[in-house]
């Protein structure tokens, strides 16, 4: 079986007396054989393209709703922060407070005890006094 290539390759140029026309009509046919293929392929490819190509779109709308959802929760981070921080003030000021008010129950109370203390000179005054009545 000779072909287009085989009788280039030894010479024919293609000329009556080299090349067949059955020669010429395969070499012609498996060109049209691979010309299919190849589109065949290049429509695969085409078709393998555009749905990457659709992938990738959706990603890239993956993406952007990714990145405002994340934008939205730092947001609210920041927002969370500053009220903790505030929370953490305000609970420090009460903290304060509470001492201040401790502090001054105590002193109250030491006055009271001394006060209680000057009506009665020992403090067990009132109990002697049962005792002694009995």
């Amino acid at each position: 079986m000779l072909n287009v290539e085989s009788g280039i390759a030894k010479g024919r140029t293609g000329g009556r007396s080299g090349v067949t026309n059955e020669e010429l009509e395969r070499g012609m046919e498996l060109h049209e054989r691979r010309l299919a293929a190849i589109d065949e392929r290049l429509d695969r490819l085409a078709a393998a393209s555009e749905s990457h190509d659709k992938r990738l779109r959706r990603v890239e709308d993956n993406l952007v709703v990714q990145g405002e959802m994340l934008n939205r929760i730092d947001q609210r981070l920041d927002r969370l922060t500053a009220l903790f921080e505030q929370s953490e003030a305000a609970h420090a000021e009460d903290r304060e407070r509470i001492r201040l008010l401790q502090g001054a129950m105590a002193s109250l109370f030491e006055h009271m005890e001394a006060f209680i203390r000057g009506l009665r000179p020992n403090g067990h005054e009132d109990h002697e006094d049962k005792a002694g009545d009995a």
